[in-house]
């Protein structure tokens, strides 16, 4: 009876699939999509696209003082000024590529230890409760949180006074690296917020019985660490190094120096956004397309930095499993069990 059942069942779904009667299976014309999708794609092409092409256009114009288009050339005149010449681009570069490369291994590692303290605690509805407070920043303005940052490094603000000093130039110093000191702080406490969220969430979703089988084989912490915690969470280690690179090159400290970008030029705080939106205010032709320029760097820059930081990552969780086969391959060939009797027949 039940295999009769069965093959009615198969034949009604092979009818069906014959006759395009499941909706997976119906043929649909390519009009009806495209219409649904037309809408997503002209604003796609006019607010991405477009730009996108005009600006990497727009790099390589070199104009004077002059609005003719007549006196406009081609070149790359633009890029070897930027890079060789021109000394606040320069600080600028310099201070998107440390900020990038720095502020983001700290800002994971500490999300790396807060969210493991999180996900270890019994209690289902802390976990909730210290997720829901370290994810405060992130609903928070970035320029509010750049108001706070300025008021607290002010020369006679909250820090100087924890220090025990009377005054210290933290923003206003026109040599050194303090006003990066405070950009590279001010970004990893804005990015401790979405790291522990997803960390934490990654964590919690991992099989407890892996652990419990860690600790029966008698497994250290550390080594829990980096043979199941990380491993398991590796693509959310990706996506969050991306997102961070991505966000570190487009660094937008201007709330720090009271938004002028005069000022953030002069105390060593240029990045290279603060140099795009000094150069798109200036009066010039010629500046406009210094901006073009940089945004075309920066996007390289960004491009560059996360499949290079990825492919990092990547390698050091290959070392390391391929160091673990090695590992259990030196433990069978060295393993001698007093217990083993050979049998010869």
């Amino acid at each position: 009876m039940f295999k009769w059942r069965l093959k009615k069942i198969r034949k009604i779904q092979n009818k069906a699939i014959q006759n395009n009667s499941f909706i997976l299976f119906k043929k649909t014309k390519f009009i009806k999509p495209f219409l649904l999708l037309l809408p997503s794609i002209i604003v796609l092409l006019l607010f991405t696209v477009v730009p996108f092409v005009y600006v990497i256009v727009d790099s390589f114009l070199i104009q004077g003082d002059s609005i003719k288009i007549t006196d406009i050339n081609v070149g790359l005149k633009n890029y070897e000024f930027l890079l060789k010449s021109d000394y606040e681009f320069q600080i600028a570069l310099r201070n998107t590529i440390i900020y990038a490369l720095v502020a983001l291994p700290i800002s994971l590692f500490i999300s790396i230890g807060v969210s493991i303290t999180i996900s270890n605690l019994t209690k289902r509805y802390w976990k909730s409760f210290w997720q829901s407070i370290f994810f405060l920043p992130y609903v928070t303005s970035g320029v509010a949180i750049s108001i706070a940052f300025f008021y607290l490094f002010a020369d006679k603000g909250i820090m100087t006074k924890i220090l025990g000093l009377e005054t210290y130039s933290w923003l206003t110093q026109r040599s050194g690296w303090n006003s990066l000191i405070v950009i590279i702080l001010r970004g990893v406490w804005e990015n401790l917020a979405f790291q522990i969220l997803m960390l934490s969430t990654a964590l919690m979703s991992i099989n407890p019985m892996l652990y419990k089988a860690s600790q029966i084989d008698g497994v250290s912490k550390t080594r829990e660490l980096f043979a199941i915690t990380l491993p398991k969470v590796k693509r959310t280690l990706l996506f969050l190094i991306t997102i961070g690179i991505i966000g570190g090159v487009k660094i937008f400290p201007l709330a720090l120096f009271d938004n002028n970008p005069t000022q953030a030029t002069s105390y060593q705080g240029q990045t290279i956004m603060t140099y795009i939106y000094s150069m798109l205010m200036a009066n010039k032709e010629q500046f406009k397309h210094y901006s073009t320029t940089a945004s075309v760097i920066l996007f390289i820059l960004g491009v560059f930095l996360s499949f290079a930081i990825r492919y990092i990552v990547i390698l050091g969780y290959r070392i390391n499993i391929h160091l673990g086969v090695k590992r259990v391959q030196y433990k069978i060939k060295n393993n001698k069990n007093p217990y083993k009797t050979n049998y010869q027949i």
